[in-house]
């Protein structure tokens, strides 16, 4: 609750009692990772979201969260293998959807990209960062009317959501 909260320091705090009490406790080693990732130590969070990997080896979750530190430090390709590797672990994990389809683009890979993004909102609809996202793709294929259809779509879930203004922009 607190980690969800936004409460980092306290989130922190829990895990590492957690880790005092059962030193190989793979979530809370986890999302210790996830707590550095978040403020900027992404090699710390590369090293401990990868030991808690060895510890529990099945969880896709884990494995995206390893490809966001590497996206982090511009690692593309490092950042790929893993939400491929959180895919084939859990085929349809919208998070490693959208993650991946982020990298795709970041590629040039427009397409596949688009793909992703879709498959992403074929389970969570709602999902803000891929519709902007998806809406990114269109407007890099020259698709405007389609592109600010999904921009307005993203800004009746989340009005504040600072990129799609700013994408909805360019195409104005």
């Amino acid at each position: 609750d607190f980690h969800r909260a936004g409460n980092l320091v306290a989130a922190e705090k829990l895990y590492r009692t957690i880790l005092q009490v059962e030193p190989n406790h793979a979530d809370s080693i986890h999302l210790l990772g996830v707590i550095a990732n978040q403020v900027g130590n992404q090699s710390a969070a590369i090293q401990l979201i990868s030991a808690a990997i060895q510890l529990n080896p099945n969880s896709s979750i884990y494995y995206n969260n390893l490809g966001e530190a590497y996206r982090a430090l511009e690692r593309f390709g490092d950042a790929k293998q893993c939400y491929l590797h959180s895919l084939k672990l859990q085929p349809g994990y919208s998070d490693a959807c959208n993650n991946l389809g982020i990298v795709l683009q970041h590629e040039g890979n427009l397409e596949a990209a688009e793909q992703f993004y879709r498959q992403c909102l074929s389970t969570q609809p709602e999902q803000v960062e891929a519709i902007s996202n998806l809406g990114t793709v269109l407007q890099a294929n020259g698709l405007l009317n389609e592109a600010e259809e999904q921009f307005l779509r993203a800004l009746q879930l989340n009005p504040h959501h600072a990129a799609t203004h700013n994408n909805l922009g360019r195409i104005y």
